[in-house]
């Protein structure tokens, strides 16, 4: 077989397909910020050593999570709060009583956190700071999440206190307890990827220092609402696995992230720009891990600048689109195929082996079928009927997840949408334009020069110059096509403060940040 990372011990996995080609794993319904706040919830575990070990394919990573269920509380489960503080009539000690009187009766509340909201009337006074407070960290929450359940939303980073995994009730143990419908282990990927990159150790300590300091103010708000940290059970918990010792990528997702570190920005306002580069990496392994397992050329990124009205690139743009939404299915779906070319599988079929020894070979590959399943699978079901229906539960657990995380984490960051056209391809917004800028220009450079980078790092195309695009411009033959999606990126660029042209020949690109003149 092309790529065979057998299933690990304890792996919940109904097919494990996806797992083989990208590790355990990635997931759609974790957003690009989601994912960016369980990577920082892992490194807060390892602060002592960050983003070091776990340089084995078979390592699993090992940590421990904060819940901070006070604050969550206080937050996202006090909806009364706003009422109360606008009913005038009300003393500000009544106003108290009667939050805490709707507070005692939330699910999951402990004797500490009873204690607790007295505490709160005691050190904020009037209640007005309480819902101020609550205002103020609710405005500047992370984004995406209003419509969640409370518990799978989140604070902004402000520092390690406002750090705290996706949690749901558990009827069963009366409690809250981790969930991984939101927290997917796309977070633990990351770490793993940084890990195994050339600079891991250097950035580890580069982001502790930057992202995990103490003394932000709006962190000082957050300790008085959370109180003493609350964390969860004292046994580690197990996380996932990457199955590659080392790739490109890794090293190309460290060095940006150092790069962005670099340009001096204030610590928090570097996370979104960290969140959308690192999420535009992800993609890019996605999709290579997935060429490479089908044996194709990596793939391309064609961005159609100008969106108000209709022109070849958008064509090549949405050609672009449709070829990579479609490549991770055609990767698994040729893995497992490939058990057909294995000695196990042939000699089984050679010697006219029992259904029985077929689903044994699939399922030490697979993990499939499960005993459910195989009770419905017909005893003279032929090898070639038992790879197809393997297939099919295969696309159908694809589809609901993996299979989407192009479509969703491409429009998420701003480089694909369907403005101006009914169709999505990769029309890139303003935002992630900003990002790349900041990212991959440390000081003035040459808007050519940055266009070869982009290509050569992202594989993103704007003009026609290089030969491995050729097949996705072939119906672009018209030159100007070219010249003008390369003119509308500059004015772009300019109107952004990002860019100048200082003669007829050279436009250039700085970051903004600082002044590079």
């Amino acid at each position: 077989m092309s790529t065979y990372f057998p299933p690990q011990p304890g792996q919940d996995v109904k097919i494990w397909a996806d797992e083989q080609i990208w590790g355990h794993r990635l997931h759609d319904e974790q957003t690009p910020w989601l994912t960016m706040l369980e990577f920082l919830t892992i490194l807060l575990h390892h602060r002592d050593h960050p983003l070091q070990g776990y340089s084995e394919p078979t390592d699993r990573l090992r940590y421990r999570a904060q819940q901070q269920l006070r604050l969550r509380h206080v937050l996202f489960n006090s909806p009364e709060i706003a009422d109360l503080e606008s009913q005038t009539s009300l003393s500000s000690a009544e106003k108290w009583r009667r939050w805490r009187s709707e507070m005692d009766g939330r699910k999951g509340v402990s004797e500490d956190s009873v204690a607790h909201w007295q505490y709160l009337e005691d050190r904020l006074g009037d209640f007005g700071q309480l819902a101020g407070i609550v205002d103020y960290l609710r405005r500047t929450s992370v984004p995406g999440l209003a419509s969640k359940r409370w518990t799978t939303r989140f604070t902004y980073p402000f520092g390690p206190v406002a750090l705290y995994e996706d949690l749901r009730w558990e009827p069963q143990e009366n409690s809250f307890g981790p969930d991984r419908l939101f927290f997917a282990r796309t977070g633990e990927l990351l770490y793993l990827m940084l890990c195994r990159s050339k600079q891991g150790a250097a950035l580890g300590q580069r982001l502790v220092t930057t992202l995990l300091a103490d003394g932000n103010p709006s962190a000082g708000l957050i300790a008085v609402l959370q109180g003493e940290t609350e964390s969860g059970p004292q046994k580690l918990r197990e996380g996932g696995v990457l199955p590659y010792r080392h790739l490109p990528v890794f090293d190309r997702l460290a060095e940006d992230w150092m790069g962005l570190l670099d340009r001096e920005l204030p610590a928090l306002d570097v996370l979104p720009h960290l969140v959308t580069i690192t999420t535009l990496h992800l993609l890019r392994y996605f999709l290579e891990q997935a060429a490479t397992e089908i044996g194709e050329e990596r793939p391309l990124f064609v961005l159609e600048l100008n969106v108000s009205r209709r022109s070849p690139m958008r064509e090549a743009s949405t050609t672009a689109y449709d070829r990579n939404q479609n490549l991770p299915w055609r990767a698994v779906e040729h893995l497992l195929s490939q058990i057909k070319e294995t000695d196990a599988w042939r000699a089984a079929v050679e010697h006219d082996g029992a259904l029985e020894e077929l689903i044994d070979i699939l399922r030490g590959h697979f993990l499939w079928p499960s005993q459910k399943r195989e009770a419905t699978i017909a005893s003279q079901t032929t090898p070639d009927s038992l790879i197809g229906m393997l297939l099919d539960d295969a696309k159908e657990r694809h589809r609901g997840h993996v299979g989407n995380i192009h479509g969703l984490w491409s429009r998420e960051i701003g480089l694909a949408s369907r403005r101006g056209s009914r169709q999505y391809r990769y029309a890139p917004t303003d935002r992630f334009l900003k990002t790349l800028v900041l990212t991959r220009v440390p000081e003035r450079i040459e808007l050519k020069s940055l266009l070869e980078d982009w290509y050569e790092r992202f594989g993103i195309v704007i003009t026609g110059q290089a030969q491995q695009t050729q097949d996705l411009l072939e119906g672009v033959t018209d030159a100007a096509a070219y010249e003008n999606n390369v003119r509308y990126l500059e004015e772009r660029l300019i109107s952004l403060g990002l860019a100048e042209r200082l003669s007829d020949q050279c436009a250039y690109v700085r970051h903004g940040v600082k002044d590079d003149v």
